[in-house]
């Protein structure tokens, strides 16, 4: 076996046409490979998805800055219409100038979710538009993270007075005294 480092080895390894088409081609492929492993890297740096804890509004005359507290209030007033939702965390992502909101609720209905989270999800855009100008907003995300009782199937029934519990005194009225010589031993 030839030593790659000896330069009469790579003389004979470029002295045919062959070997010279072979090599410019694998040195084409492995520059190609490189060159989309940057690329790669270049698009996963300018448009990755990163949490953000404001949002900002460009005008004209200034930028305004919406603190992600200020959003959830927003949505946690126009979510008062939907009782069947509560709202327990919100998410901000933004991936270039697009912003994606994601809202974390418990359901506690009995109906369908589909037809109120489209319903919802119209309003709260209409909603944050409004409010604060807000129109870099790309998509609103409804998790239900945890499935509550309803206010209906919450309520206990209540016993009736009849079905009472006995109290402390009668069940001491009622006691019977026990001797402990009399009792069998296990």
């Amino acid at each position: 076996m030839k030593c790659i480092c000896d330069p009469r080895t790579w003389e004979r390894l470029l002295a045919s046409d062959f070997n010279r088409g072979y090599l410019a081609a694998l040195a084409l492929v492995l520059a190609l490979i490189l060159v989309l492993m940057i690329l790669k890297l270049v698009w996963f740096i300018a448009f990755r998805t990163r949490r953000a804890s404001t949002v900002t509004v460009t005008r004209p005359d200034g930028d305004i800055v919406v603190s992600r507290e200020a959003i959830f209030e927003a949505v946690s007033r126009e979510l008062f219409d939907y009782p069947e939702l509560r709202l327990r965390k919100l998410r901000l992502f933004r991936r270039g100038k697009y912003y994606m909101l994601t809202l974390l609720c418990e359901f506690r209905g009995a109906g369908g979710i589909p037809g109120m989270a489209e319903e919802l999800k119209s309003r709260l855009r209409e909603r944050l538009k409004t409010l604060f100008g807000l129109e870099t907003l790309k998509s609103v995300k409804i998790v239900i993270e945890k499935l509550a009782a309803s206010p209906a199937e919450r309520e206990l029934p209540e016993l009736p007075e009849t079905a009472a519990a006995p109290s402390a005194d009668a069940a001491a009225v009622n006691a019977v005294p026990v001797d402990d010589a009399a009792a069998p031993r296990l």
